[in-house]
């Protein structure tokens, strides 16, 4: 590889990282810099991925579902959209396979660990045969930790589900003692996810990196 090829792709590759950088948030919707009550996208994972957002503490009960319409998070103002369904409860953190439910031709089975911190299991079965969608497949989720009296969201944006998945979870939220709560239960909401299509700045910065290493190959030869 010549020089002008590694320019090419260097300057690719530094301008792809800094257009993510720049485009990703740094904190939770919930108003306040950092967020009020500690939370963090890195509080909970899906698949080795940090939420793309959060939202607490909120004090009192999780949100409601009904029919297809998740009206507490309407209440909450949230900028995530509606047309949530709910998926799946644990409310017996530590026991395996308590919380299932169906969505989008698939079964999932939701298991929450107990305590402060820990991780957490969904399991997906597809039963819809060939038919599409199939693994891997996106979902949206949110994510609710109820501790306490309290309880907090966290998003996950077109999330890329397979047959066994995996996160993490950590309260970093107070209760009215001052301590960490340990988890009460956890409840998953889901709906269709949609396909990321990169930003046209980043194609465009594939393409000329590409082009010009193209190019100087040419040259050479």
């Amino acid at each position: 590889m010549n020089k002008f090829t590694k320019y090419c792709v260097i300057t690719s590759a530094m301008m792809l990282f800094s257009g993510l950088a720049n485009a990703a948030p740094t904190y939770c919707s919930v108003s306040g810099s950092p967020n009020p009550d500690g939370l963090s996208f890195s509080d909970m994972t899906f698949n080795g991925n940090n939420a793309d957002d959060c939202y607490g503490v909120v004090l009192g009960n999780e949100p409601k579902v009904q029919g297809n319409l998740t009206t507490g998070f309407n209440n909450l103002g949230l900028t995530w959209g509606t047309d949530w369904t709910f998926l799946a409860k644990d409310d017996d953190p530590g026991s395996p396979g308590v919380g299932t439910g169906s969505f989008g031709g698939f079964d999932f089975t939701l298991t929450a660990g107990a305590g402060t911190s820990g991780s957490w299991t969904l399991t997906a079965v597809d039963t819809n045969g060939a038919a599409p969608p199939n693994f891997p497949t996106n979902f949206d989720f949110v994510g609710m930790l109820k501790a306490s009296d309290r309880y907090a969201l966290w998003f996950f944006d077109d999330a890329q589900v397979v047959a066994n998945n995996n996160g993490t979870f950590s309260i970093n939220f107070q209760n009215n003692g001052g301590q960490l709560p340990a988890l009460s239960h956890m409840n998953l909401y889901i709906r269709g996810g949609t396909t990321v299509v990169p930003e046209p700045g980043i194609l465009l910065l594939f393409s000329v990196g590409i082009i010009g290493a193209l190019f100087a190959r040419r040259r050479t030869n």
